[in-house]
């Protein structure tokens, strides 16, 4: 996502009550469904399919079929390669009537393909020489919240879950103090994967990780811990899709002096109720529930 825009060189799922501030472009297939609002246009390289209530308020490009539902809405034009059916039988003549589409609805008429390139392979490369492992940033982090001497946070072996109880982190605040680069990488981490849960994280520097693969639980909020505008980037090394999601839970929040960056050639999922401005490269987006996006 870029200025509001999702950019994804797979395919594009949106469900409940998402909100997207700019337009759409998906190399693979859109799916809106429910209460999805999208703020422009949709440009898919694949299938549209709109069911239930969705919204696009500007027009919908498809190189491929559209299959779109009467109680949907498109506030501008649809130009379709393919087919389009409404799916629940009204006439299409019928639309413009009930408000479903404003504009024009054309078929079988050349339609390109975005122009969303493939995902472009991130390899980390060398280090920077302050960089540190998932392990250092545990012990820093239980240490500054003065977790108990018996806690695992503390060991040699502070398990991939970072979270506010004793036995870890001893507090929901990771204080960044200055930036930080984090390789949690599952060659550095022993972890496949790594979890923020229930965890603020409070930069006054930028903080970068380096993961297999990324989730929260318990919601996460990121603020700028002292006014000024910093980066948070997590990102998942090669290529392939498999296990290499960035998973975002219910109740994210995002700080708007906070830019974030988001890169993996598998899948970013955002759950709601969150908000999240972000630029993001990804194999494949979805997002479901109460989110806003921009």
């Amino acid at each position: 996502m870029n200025n509001g825009n999702v950019v994804t060189g797979g395919d594009f799922e949106c469900n409940s009550d998402v909100r997207v501030a700019g337009s759409v472009f998906a190399a693979g297939n859109i799916h809106l469904t429910n209460n999805c609002r999208i703020a422009g246009d949709i440009y898919a390289g694949g299938t549209i399919v709109m069911d239930a209530r969705p919204q696009v308020l500007g027009s919908v490009f498809a190189a491929g079929n559209v299959r779109f539902q009467s109680t949907a809405k498109i506030g501008g034009s649809v130009s379709t390669n393919g087919t389009f059916t409404v799916i629940d039988g009204l006439q299409q003549e019928a639309l413009a009537a009930n408000g479903s589409v404003t504009g024009t609805i054309s078929a079988r008429v050349p339609v390109p393909r975005p122009l969303v390139g493939p995902y472009p392979s991130f390899t980390v490369g060398s280090l920077p020489s302050s960089a540190i492992t998932w392990k250092q940033w545990m012990n820093r982090t239980a240490s500054a919240n003065a977790a108990p001497s018996w806690s695992q946070g503390l060991t040699s072996n502070p398990g991939c879950t970072m979270a506010p109880w004793s036995s870890s982190v001893n507090g929901s605040t990771a204080s960044i103090m200055s930036d930080l680069f984090v390789d949690a990488r599952p060659s550095a981490s022993s972890c496949a994967g790594v979890t923020l849960q229930g965890m603020t994280l409070s930069l006054r520097g930028d903080l970068t990780l380096i993961v297999g693969k990324f989730s929260t639980a318990s919601g996460l909020n990121v603020a700028s811990g002292d006014g000024a505008t910093h980066t948070l980037t997590i990102k998942v090394e090669g290529g392939g899709s498999t296990n290499k999601d960035l998973a975002f839970s219910a109740a994210t929040t995002i700080d708007p002096k906070v830019k974030v960056l988001l890169q993996t050639p598998g899948k970013v999922i955002v759950n709601g109720t969150s908000s999240l401005g972000a630029s993001i490269q990804a194999g494949s987006f979805a997002t479901s529930g109460a989110v806003n996006l921009g």
